[in-house]
C-alpha cells in the first residue's frame, strides 16, 4: 500500500523539456512558411488596387480623347503624387478620386498612352509597379520579387 501512494503521489503528468522543445521548433517551421506567403498575399492585394486605378485613369483617358481627339494634355512626364497629377493634367476634370499610396507617370502623345504606377512609401513600396499601353489586353504587374503578372483589364 505504501509503494502505491508513493507512485501516485510522484508521478505528476506533465510535459518533458524535450517534447517542449519539438513543439517550439514544429511552431518555427510553420512560422518560417506562413509568413512570406502572407507577405505575398497582401502584395497581390495592392497591386490589384493599382490595377484599379489604371483602368480609372485609362477610362478618363478615353473622356479625354473623346472631348479633345488627344492625349497629349494629359502627359505628366514623371512620377507625380495623385494631387500633383490633378493640379499639372486635364485629368482634375475627369478623375478625382486617386490615392497618394502611389505615384502615378502617364506618358502621352497624340494617339497613344502609357500608364504607370509605382508605391508611394513605406507600406506601398516602389518594387510594387503595374503599367498598361493603350492597345494592350492586359495590366502588368510586379512585385519585389521580380514575378511579373498579366492580368485582364478591369
Amino acid at each position: 500500500m505504501i509503494k502505491l501512494r508513493r507512485i501516485t503521489i510522484f508521478s505528476e503528468d506533465g510535459f518533458t523539456l524535450i517534447e517542449l522543445l519539438i513543439v517550439i521548433g514544429v511552431l518555427g517551421i510553420l512560422a518560417a512558411i506562413a509568413i512570406p506567403r502572407i507577405s505575398g498575399i497582401t502584395d497581390r492585394a495592392k497591386l490589384a488596387e493599382a490595377q484599379t486605378t489604371i483602368g480609372s485613369i485609362r477610362n478618363s483617358l478615353e473622356l479625354i480623347y473623346n472631348d479633345q481627339n488627344s492625349y497629349t494634355s494629359a502627359d505628366t512626364g514623371d512620377y507625380k503624387t495623385a494631387s500633383a497629377l490633378l493640379a499639372d493634367t486635364n485629368l482634375n476634370q475627369y478623375l478625382d478620386n486617386l490615392s497618394d499610396k502611389w505615384r502615378y507617370n502617364i506618358a502621352a502623345v497624340t494617339d497613344n498612352y502609357l500608364i504607370e504606377v509605382i508605391g508611394n512609401g513605406s507600406d506601398y513600396p516602389v518594387s510594387l509597379k503595374a503599367s498598361l499601353r493603350k492597345g494592350d489586353a492586359a495590366i502588368i504587374t510586379t512585385t519585389k520579387n521580380e514575378v511579373i503578372t498579366a492580368s485582364t483589364l478591369p
